[in-house]
């Protein structure tokens, strides 16, 4: 469907009249699906909390919880929205598990969506910041009256944690607790362990991954890359690392070793390219944002 023929508001409509009577479960799970997240079974519009009313909240199975704020019909996310949504999902993680926070808008600075991109860091790091995993979604309602919403960045995509390790979890477990952990993921392939270095803006992935006849441990840089980024990732001084354009939309450094290689090496490995990337960030004026 051409952007042309879809509307920020459905016609006819004001805000609260999404947040209020039309907004069902199955339109937020929509967002949710975009963003990788557990899906909510239950919704209540107009929640009342400390100083004002939040304009949704979605009830998983598991009974945590998920917070919807949506722009004012101007449709540009604005400071009052963007803070507000922070200060929901804080004052609710008092008493609730907090899945994340969207903020439904029709457009966004990139002020802004690096300052949720800071928070995502935060909330992938400690348990207990998870009340900071926010997110922008743009609202798009099409002329058949259907809700399609995107996210403005990919990269959103990629910024989300999966606590369920199958393959990685002994791995992890001994050699890896301190790190940022992703997710993991199996495709036809081979099995990935994504994980951040959290020096590094979102768009960096770091990687271990299990092929049919090797170990693969690396760090991608995926979509919107610029020559700043091949630059810095050429700048990286480690011994027999290869350094490729992989595919059209990323950027890779990477190393390879036998299919029977220790995990201890992966992990020195790994902690070798951390502090390549902290060393090279501190010496040269890298521009990174």
């Amino acid at each position: 469907m051409a952007d042309s023929l879809m509307r920020y508001l459905p016609e006819g409509c004001q805000e609260t009249d999404v947040t209020d009577k039309i907004f069902t479960i199955e339109h937020l799970n929509k967002a949710i699906e975009l963003i990788g997240g557990k899906k909510i079974t239950r919704q209540t519009p107009q929640y009342q909390v400390e100083g004002g009313r939040i304009d949704n909240i979605g009830f998983t199975d598991k009974k945590t919880i998920w917070v919807f704020e949506h722009q004012d019909s101007s449709g540009k996310a604005d400071q009052i929205h963007t803070s507000k949504l922070l200060t929901y999902t804080g004052g609710l993680s008092q008493t609730y598990d907090i899945e994340g926070g969207i903020l439904f808008c029709d457009s966004v600075s990139d002020y802004y969506k690096k300052l949720y991109e800071t928070f995502r860091e935060q909330s992938v790091k400690r348990r207990r910041y998870k009340f900071m995993n926010l997110h922008f979604v743009k609202a798009q309602w099409n002329e058949q009256g259907e809700f399609v919403p995107e996210l403005f960045d990919t990269i959103e995509a990629e910024s989300i944690q999966d606590s369920t390790l199958d393959h990685y979890a002994d791995f992890v477990d001994i050699y890896a607790k301190e790190w940022t952990i992703q997710r993991e993921e199996t495709n036809n392939t081979g099995i990935t362990l994504w994980h951040r270095i959290p020096e590094l803006p979102s768009r960096y992935m770091a990687y271990v991954h299990t092929l049919k006849n090797s170990i693969k441990v690396g760090i991608h840089c995926l979509k919107n890359y610029n020559q700043n980024d091949e630059q810095f990732l050429q700048s990286l001084k480690l011994d027999n690392w290869y350094y490729r354009d992989s595919a059209k939309d990323r950027r890779t450094l990477e190393k390879e070793l036998p299919k029977d290689s220790d995990p201890r090496l992966w992990a020195d490995l790994t902690e070798s390219l951390k502090r390549s990337v902290r060393k090279t960030l501190k010496n040269q004026e890298v521009l990174l944002g």
